[in-house]
């Protein structure tokens, strides 16, 4: 029943976007999904951490870098530059609270593919880089964040992104 009343409101809710605003809300969705998956994998690390004293969390940030994070309006910033934006404002508060998260960086829709899973199939999980692995943020992923994620030529699968992130 809840399953239903979740779907019927977010269907409420999605009918009023548009194209792009219902696109921001799948991958909002695929990423709260991602995050209950991610999560329950690393219960058993957090138990472990919080008896010792110092509770510690994953987060992978997944960003699509494709052609269509560049396109928008004139005088509009761009949904990458949003994210970009966005994603340096998590780290800057994650690297100055001195926390002991970890961080790692996949993107989407690049020219080079370098992630693990990429050689065991052909066709899949191309376009895919694992741009920094679980670590703890620096300057030097805030300076790659601010200076180095540029928008990608191609589009690539956000599960397959998805799946290359839950891999690592």
């Amino acid at each position: 029943a809840l399953g239903t009343r979740v779907g019927a409101s977010r269907g409420l809710f999605t009918s009023g976007l548009g194209l792009a605003g219902r696109r921001v809300f799948a991958i909002f969705s695929a990423l709260e999904t991602f995050d209950l998956r991610l999560r329950h994998r690393l219960s058993g690390l957090k138990k472990a951490d919080k008896m010792a004293g110092s509770p510690k969390e994953a987060m992978v940030l997944v960003v699509d870098v494709g052609p269509s994070m560049n396109q928008t309006p004139p005088g509009h910033v761009t949904p990458l530059e949003n994210a970009k934006d966005a994603i340096s404002m998590l780290l800057q508060r994650k690297m100055f609270s001195q926390s002991k998260d970890e961080v790692a960086l996949v993107l989407l829709g690049t020219q080079e593919t370098a992630n693990e899973l990429a050689g065991t199939d052909d066709e899949s999980y191309l376009n895919i880089m694992v741009a920094r692995p679980l670590g703890q943020p620096d300057f030097d992923l805030l300076e790659f964040v601010k200076n180095d994620i540029v928008p990608g030529p191609v589009s690539a699968d956000f599960v397959d992104a998805i799946v290359v992130a839950l891999d690592l």
